[in-house]
């Protein structure tokens, strides 16, 4: 399945980007990694999301991050 190219904006890309996530929107992924880079943008979300177990002022963007990936697999699936 190839992933929307118009799934995450500017600003998420970089995010990804930075947190070391290769997202190739040309790719045809398989289900296990699909479910790969779930689990590498969950953690992520945990990892730049949250200071000490807090939510910080990038927690939202990266909780929206996992909901768009997850709806839209979830329908790709």
């Amino acid at each position: 399945m190839k992933l929307p190219e118009n799934l995450f904006n500017k600003e998420e890309l970089e995010a990804i980007e930075n947190a070391k996530i290769k997202i190739d929107f040309s790719k045809n992924y398989t289900e296990d990694e699909i479910s790969k880079l779930e689990i590498q943008l969950k953690d992520a979300c945990l990892d730049y999301g949250f200071t000490e177990g807090k939510p910080n002022s990038n927690c939202k963007m990266w909780e929206k991050i996992c909901d768009d990936f997850i709806e839209v697999t979830d329908n790709l699936l």
